[in-house]
């Protein structure tokens, strides 16, 4: 028991607290990393993921990591030194741990998540967006590259060679809607929050958690070219495509797109450009020069037979057919265009098709060189 005596001083030393000032959703990724914290080849579905925080004024957090597409809740609280550690149960496996601290200046969650000494993945997260006046807000097309002309593709050969189109788009209060499609025909969508410095922790499970596309991209101007990583892990046997799975690091263009007034193209700079078709069980790449009508392409003359191609403006996508030389039947591609061209953009619009084998080839849609 304590008793106070004659005499005796008392010195309190009250410390603010620091949680009102960082309310709110943090949102992120976790995966393995290089030495410039980069993301790796290395990242796949079991070591790399989703993460999501809520904290309130008190310090208290809860939260969920994604891993291989499920979703694993969380707990806890923050010290003083705005640091914890939670440990995140998994259902037939060993638990996770996250090592997490907050960085007040930054407004975003730094750490480790891992399993014992099986790995180790770098976590960030940032700030979620709140109001209704977020300056992000818009249409957007995604295109996640392919493999060039060349056939070199980031130096890895058995993967799909086709570039995945998607559909972005976010809300006044932040919230980002993707919905695409993978080059070997996989779909995928995420549901999340813009970050408030225009972040985008891009994450998606395809083949039903047994892969991931996963990379940071953004909405600001200046960084809408990004890298990611889709990785697909061996799959059942009579699998057609790619059923010894693949990983590979992709470039990733994210850009504004406006759909055009009645009776406009979508992309100007069609009025005159050349369709390449590469890869997907071809012998050689084949070419045409075409022009862009009411989003019709017309054929102008080139070595692809009975090439059909349609815009849709609503959303950026397009879609076509040609006659594959080695079944003698019409083949369907899809793909995503890249409406506003600079110099840091020198990927194209582009999308993917399906060989008789199974095989991805890519089409692209490029200016004639000057």
């Amino acid at each position: 028991m304590f008793t106070m005596q004659s005499n005796m001083v008392l010195t309190a030393n009250f410390v603010p607290n620091p949680f009102p000032a960082l309310e709110g959703t943090y949102n992120g990724l976790f995966y393995p990393t290089d030495l410039l914290g980069g993301i790796t080849a290395q990242a796949d579905a079991t070591n790399s993921g989703f993460f999501s925080l809520k904290l309130t004024t008190s310090g208290l957090f809860s939260g969920k990591l994604v891993l291989q597409g499920t979703n694993l809740p969380f707990s806890g609280a923050l010290g003083l030194d705005l640091q914890s550690q939670v440990t995140v149960p998994q259902p037939g496996s060993t638990p996770l741990t996250i090592n997490l601290g907050l960085d007040r200046d930054a407004r975003s969650v730094t750490g480790t998540v891992g399993r014992s000494d099986q790995w180790t993945s770098s976590l960030l997260a940032r700030r979620a967006a709140v109001g209704n006046s977020n300056s992000f807000a818009g249409s957007y097309t995604l295109s996640v590259q392919g493999c060039e002309e060349g056939g070199g593709c980031f130096l890895f050969a058995k993967v799909p060679y086709g570039d995945s189109p998607a559909t972005v788009r976010v809300s006044a209060s932040g919230n980002i809607q993707m919905i695409g499609t993978l080059a070997d025909g996989e779909p995928i969508s995420q549901y999340t929050t813009v970050s408030t410095d225009g972040s985008w922790p891009l994450y998606a499970a395809p083949y039903r958690g047994q892969g991931i596309l996963i990379g940071w991209l953004s909405f600001d101007e200046q960084g809408r070219l990004g890298v990611v990583v889709w990785e697909k892990g061996p799959s059942a046997r009579g699998d057609p495509y790619y059923a010894d799975g693949f990983s590979s690091p992709r470039a990733a263009v994210l850009t504004p797109y406006i759909p055009p007034p009645p009776g406009q193209n979508a992309v100007d700079w069609w009025t005159n450009c050349v369709v390449t078709i590469n890869s997907g069980d071809l012998p050689v790449m084949l070419t045409n020069r075409v022009t862009l009508v009411n989003n019709q392409l017309q054929v102008l003359g080139g070595t692809i037979s009975n090439l059909t191609l349609a815009v849709f403006t609503s959303s950026g996508q397009f879609k076509g057919t040609f006659v594959h030389p080695e079944t003698g039947h019409r083949t369907t591609f899809y793909g995503t265009v890249v409406q506003n061209l600079a110099d840091l953009y020198w990927l194209a619009s582009g999308g993917w098709f399906l060989g008789p084998s199974g095989a991805s080839g890519n089409i692209r849609l490029l200016q004639p060189e000057q």
